[in-house]
């Protein structure tokens, strides 16, 4: 089983697909790949300088705003397909 194949299919051909089950590999490897994704668009972010820092401390910019927002949907639906997997 590729690694890789597993986190592309979740991007591509599984991408908003809440029908299904998940594999517990499946799931944890879309997750690795969306933090790692954040921090280095995060890291991006801080390189261009286009960071926001809001009142309450936390920090945010615009490529890390643009990468959650197109890896969200897919990490729903891998969510919702493992907890079908665990009979949720």
């Amino acid at each position: 089983m590729n690694l890789v194949f597993l986190v592309l299919e979740c991007v591509t051909k599984k991408y908003v697909t809440f029908s299904g089950r998940a594999k517990r590999i499946e799931y944890w490897l879309y997750y690795l790949f969306y933090v790692v994704s954040f921090t280095c668009f995060l890291g991006l972010d801080v390189l261009l300088d286009t960071v926001i820092e809001f009142d309450d401390g936390s920090i945010g910019g615009v490529f890390s705003a643009i990468i959650i927002l197109f890896l969200t949907p897919p990490f729903l639906s891998v969510h919702i397909r493992r907890l079908h997997d665990i009979n949720k």
